[in-house]
């Protein structure tokens, strides 16, 4: 590969290939949970993170990334009731779960 942006066009462009990218994950809606879905219904996704700031980062999601989004979310929160049902989930995936 001649640039990076190439190599990641490619990687983009395959059909066996599905990544998901969290822009600044701390100003959006129960990131934790997203992930638990991901990990749960769509295991083969690749999860990326952006963040802003003074050093803008783009890296992989890791298991510490989840624990502190997942620490950040109330426990009596009324949102956490599961949202989406299994197909509901497929559809918007794209793929069977």
């Amino acid at each position: 590969m001649s640039s990076s942006c190439r190599a990641l066009a490619e990687i983009l462009c395959r059909d066996d290939v599905t990544i998901l990218l969290l822009s600044d994950p701390d100003h959006l809606d129960e990131p934790g949970r997203l992930m638990r879905a991901i990990d749960r219904y769509a295991p083969s996704t690749h999860a990326w993170v952006y963040e802003d700031g003074a050093n803008h980062r783009l890296r992989g999601v890791v298991e510490d990334d989840i624990r502190h989004w997942l620490d950040d979310t109330p426990d009596d929160d009324p949102a956490l009731a599961e949202r989406l049902s299994a197909d509901e989930l497929s559809m918007l995936l794209g793929e069977d779960v």
